[in-house]
């Protein structure tokens, strides 16, 4: 029996965009609605091409073709629009998957996809269409819901990482309240770099316009580092409580000892409740921001961003608020008198003797901010929020290893006639904090003697800073030792700016003598992560390294030959008998 294949498709398949049928007709009725009436596209159009397959000879055959349209055609260069011409095929899915995976938005998807084919019209699909992909593809996995999706994913992320953290609290009808999570390398790093902590709740950017806190610091290269996320239902004293009371608790009871918010008030007593002995300092930038939309004057806002930034004694800077409020006759202000009751918050005359790492705002909090909108659209699911956030926290994470890499790579070169104290320096702090101790060095050089004067064998000198003589100093120099510095000594270096910050010895893996103790086993944990990630990109930033780390075999539990080798290579490690054993 011969077999036929009829098909009945439409003439002119290229340029023909209707179908061979007619819209109902309760569609035609227009009381009542609101929304638009979509374009008419059904017009029983006859046009078509019916085909069999002869298999007496194997061929196709036409059985009726009608050419005639009752409508225009589309030109061609639009013909790509048309939807039954647009498709994604898995390679197209593929690529896409793995773009929006590393935080492309798809618009920007769409053009690389389209620049790669030649143009839009040779894409294959359109923008639209891209869309309704990645959407079903995010539903596909909330199909359980938005909240179980999220707390699943991070969950599992958990018990792949039994050092990470995730804390929720349920409403009493089992929605999802507040929600906090960090992971190991997060309270690692906060164990050394807690000592100053900001975050702040102005980031609202997700589908539910939940404040998001981001907790944050400085690393010893004077990098913001992230300490964890936040996702809560209000701004209220009760939910930043339970937001800090958990941070607390992932922390190990680790407190900061000075933090800096935006200085909101629900806010302010959390802190001071959770953290009590923290100093709580007013972000700057705020204020600056607050003092322009209540004074509409800028000379004040000059003098007032002076306030806040110059380094005054305390009493200095009271004759210079009072003489400022009097110029610009603000006695009585309230905004103003507001800011002078609480000036020990955010001035700085008041706070130089607080360390704060190099805070003085939370724009680093405004700088995450500003970062991860490449990351996040407002319309995501948490799900997706939670993923987009790990995405710009791995980016955070390789600008670490990054300046970690330039601080030992290479030696510095003396540019100053204290060269001792300059080799000193840069053999003990990260390249950034050098530059700073470097500025000092050289400060030296702006130093005058004013008088001098002995004590027995010490020589006593009155030096004054260029410039500033209302500041003088005394120094004290031994004729019998005739010693002069040529080390920092090491009460005056702060581990926490050092190469070294991070690393930990034999008897530092153990904690307070309890080996299995939480903190003993996360710090051995974070500084063996801080060790290969430095071998990872070591090995990847040159070709010639790359066979030296792949494969990557550990042998009963020692580095592999093919290890040692790669650390002589870079220069990380010296070939002793002891490497050989």
């Amino acid at each position: 029996m011969q077999l036929l294949i009829v098909l009945a498709i439409m003439f002119d398949v290229n340029s023909c965009a209707t179908e061979q049928v007619v819209r109902e007709k309760k569609c035609y009725a227009t009381t009542g609605k609101i929304r638009k009436q979509k374009p008419e596209t059904r017009t029983n159009c006859n046009a078509m091409l019916s085909i069999y397959l002869d298999k007496s000879c194997s061929m196709w055959k036409v059985r009726k073709m009608v050419e005639d349209h009752n409508h225009p055609l589309i030109p061609l260069k639009l013909v790509h629009q048309i939807p039954n011409h647009r498709t994604m095929t898995d390679a197209d899915k593929a690529q896409v998957d793995s773009m929006h995976r590393h935080g492309l938005p798809p618009s920007k998807i769409m053009g690389l996809i389209a620049g790669q084919a030649g143009g839009y019209e040779f894409a294959g699909f359109t923008k639209k269409d891209l869309d309704n992909y990645i959407e079903r593809n995010l539903r596909s996995k909330i199909i359980e819901g938005d909240v179980n999706a999220t707390l699943n994913y991070l969950h599992g992320k958990a018990e792949d990482a039994p050092m990470m953290i995730v804390r929720h609290s349920l409403t009493d009808d089992d929605k999802l309240e507040h929600l906090f999570w960090a992971d190991d390398l997060s309270r690692f790093d906060y164990q050394y770099f807690g000592d100053v902590l900001a975050f702040d709740s102005t980031y609202r950017k997700n589908k539910y316009n939940r404040p998001l806190v981001i907790f944050s610091g400085t690393n010893h290269h004077r990098q913001t580092c992230i300490f964890g996320f936040g996702l809560l239902a209000d701004e209220q004293t009760k939910s930043y409580k339970w937001l800090l009371d958990n941070f607390s608790e992932a922390m190990m009871n680790k407190h900061s000892s000075l933090v800096i918010t935006d200085g909101d008030n629900a806010m302010k007593s959390a802190i001071e409740e959770v953290f009590p002995n923290a100093t709580h300092r007013l972000c700057a930038w705020h204020l600056y921001k607050n003092a322009v939309s209540h004074i509409k004057d800028t000379e004040f806002r000059e003098k007032f961003k002076k306030c806040l930034y110059a380094k005054f004694e305390c009493d200095e800077f009271e004759e210079y608020w009072h003489d400022m409020v009097e110029r610009f006759n603000l006695v009585g202000n309230d905004w103003v008198e507001k800011q002078y009751r609480r000036k020990e918050q955010w001035a700085t005359a008041y706070l130089s003797s607080k360390f704060c790492a190099g805070f003085r705002t939370t724009s680093r909090c405004e700088g995450i901010n500003s970062f991860i909108k490449s990351f996040v659209d407002s319309r995501d699911s948490i799900l997706a929020l939670v993923q987009n956030l790990e995405r710009a926290l791995r980016d955070y994470r390789n600008n670490e290893i990054v300046a970690e890499f330039k601080t030992i790579n290479g030696e510095h070169v003396p540019t100053t006639g204290l060269h001792s104290l300059e080799r000193h320096a840069a053999s003990v702090y990260t390249r950034e904090i050098f530059w700073k101790i470097l500025e000092e060095i050289k400060s030296v050089a702006a130093l005058d003697i004013v008088s001098s004067g002995s004590r027995s064998t010490t020589t006593e000198y009155k030096i004054i800073k260029y410039g500033r003589p209302d500041h003088e100093y005394i120094v004290l120099y031994d004729q019998d030792t005739q010693k002069m510095i040529k080390e920092f000594p090491e009460t005056l270096i702060l581990k926490r700016w050092t190469k070294d910050v991070k690393k930990i010895d034999d008897d530092q893996g153990n904690i307070n003598g309890k080996e299995d103790d939480e903190r003993s086993i996360l710090m051995r944990i974070g500084a063996l992560s801080v060790a290969s990630s430095r071998m990872i990109y070591l090995g990847g930033i040159k070709l010639s390294h790359f066979p030296y780390m792949v494969p990557f075999p550990v042998i009963d539990g020692c580095y592999s030959m093919r290890m040692i080798r790669f650390f002589i290579l870079t220069g990380h490690a010296e070939y002793t008998q002891s490497n050989k054993e």
